[in-house]
């Protein structure tokens, strides 16, 4: 419910509470919930709070094997970067989905991944923006021929 209610603070701190009481999170569900809340709050901390929620989630899967971190998880981080107007931003969600690419992350790229990015460059005020999108659409339609891509699609 904090989550809905973009309450993303508070949302953390019951996250929080339950880690330091011991108990272990099984369910990506919970932290996604949070990682999307900070993901859909408009502050310049936004994206380093999913970072380092998602850096945590990530400890709490080589640790306990246990909550591992998958599609909503990275598009939360995306997300975070996409809306977020500070300068550089767009470029740090290029550079997680291309750490997606390389398989530094525990999941690959989808579609949607691919149109948050290139919403990043379009809300960009970088005067390169507009290459740097194109360059994103031709990296999915280059692994698409390879096999290891996804189909673009009317976004974008």
């Amino acid at each position: 419910a904090l989550c809905n209610a973009n309450e993303a603070r508070r949302a953390e701190r019951v996250l929080k509470k339950i880690e330091d009481k011991g108990l272990r999170i099984n369910s990506s569900h919970t932290y996604n919930a949070v990682l999307h809340a900070w993901a859909r709050d408009q502050s310049p901390s936004a994206p380093i709070r999913v970072s380092r929620l998602l850096l945590q989630m990530i400890k709490q899967h080589n640790k306990y094997n246990s909550v591992k971190p998958d599609h909503y998880s990275y598009q939360a981080l995306i997300d975070a970067y996409a809306k977020c107007e500070e300068s550089g931003s767009a470029q740090k969600a290029e550079a997680v989905l291309l750490q997606m690419l390389d398989g530094a992350s525990l999941v690959k790229p989808n579609v949607y991944h691919y149109n948050s990015v290139l919403s990043a460059w379009a809300r960009s005020k970088d005067s390169n923006g507009p290459l740097k999108a194109e360059a994103i659409v031709a990296i999915m339609e280059e692994n698409l021929i390879s096999g290891n891509g996804v189909r673009p699609n009317a976004i974008s």
